[in-house]
């Protein structure tokens, strides 16, 4: 049984179809990588899944959730979230209103139980919580921007 699945999906920008019927599953555990040259559509692919390019037909199933026509969001909320390269923290902040920002779209409750889940993940950022964002290293900033 996939955790991740994309069936026939055409998907681009606009109206510029770049992606035309791709399909894949992914296996809970397995890894799985996208490989091609540039323009290729893996940025696309990617981005879509997200929910930050269209999705012109197919389908993208998580977790047996159909994912292709809800908002980024939702899809947050499901689990499936892009950390962009750039990582676009607040590095005026400290690491700890960093990690509340990232959690506005939680109840409080779930924010709680995701913030002990990150910070069990990335204990460096649990040793840096009052330290601010932009003083971190590249890998500790981008445990952050995670």
């Amino acid at each position: 049984m996939p955790i991740l699945q994309i069936d026939r999906m055409h998907c681009g920008y606009g109206d510029f179809e770049s992606v035309h019927g791709i399909s894949f599953r992914v296996a809970s555990g397995e890894i799985f990588a996208l490989l091609g040259p540039n323009g290729a559509g893996k940025t696309s692919i990617i981005m879509a899944l997200a929910g930050h390019a269209r999705v012109f037909s197919g389908r993208i199933t998580y977790q047996d959730a159909d994912l292709t026509s809800i908002a980024t969001a939702r899809r947050v909320r499901h689990g499936i979230a892009l950390a962009p390269e750039g990582r676009r923290l607040f590095p005026d902040l400290s690491v700890d209103e960093n990690l509340e920002i990232g959690g506005y779209i939680h109840n409080k409750t779930d924010n709680e139980h995701s913030r002990g889940r990150i910070l069990s993940l990335f204990p460096r950022l649990k040793e840096r919580l009052s330290q601010q964002a932009g003083s971190l290293s590249g890998g500790e900033q981008q445990m952050l921007a995670i």
